[in-house]
């Protein structure tokens, strides 16, 4: 029986992006790129890494702050990359797939986000009272 996380087509789309993001790091050289291409796989394989921590925490701020975490990761791959790219270590259309890839992540990361904004400002429910 799969975690609750694994159903998240947020977590599904950031796993095949981490994929995405070690195989274009494997074809980096050796020499001179290892730091980038390591620093690059451990953002990308952070996204989904911090969407599942997510569902292991119970009170909502601190679920919130991993879902904040997954897309700092996010975010942070874009420099990576352009970095990568502007050093001839991946072709231009490369990095537009992976960027395209990373912003629908990011944007499903913020909406899942601003969906718990919304949560939390609404009043707490009524609770049953016995007679």
């Amino acid at each position: 029986m799969p975690f609750p996380f694994e159903k998240l087509d947020v977590y599904q789309k950031s796993l095949v992006l981490a994929e995405r993001i070690h195989s274009v790091c494997d074809a980096f050289p050796a020499k001179g790129s290892f730091a980038l291409a390591d620093h690059l796989r451990r953002l990308a394989v952070g996204i989904p890494g911090e969407i599942a921590t997510a569902s292991a925490l119970w009170p909502k701020a601190e679920r919130r702050e991993a879902f904040t975490a997954a897309r700092a990761a996010a975010l942070a791959c874009v420099p990576a990359l352009e970095v990568a790219a502007r050093r001839g270590l991946m072709m231009a259309e490369k990095k537009a797939e992976l960027l395209a890839e990373l912003e629908t992540v990011s944007k499903m990361l913020g909406g899942m986000l601003k969906a718990m904004s919304a949560d939390a400002a609404l009043p707490p429910k009524p609770q049953d009272k016995p007679f």
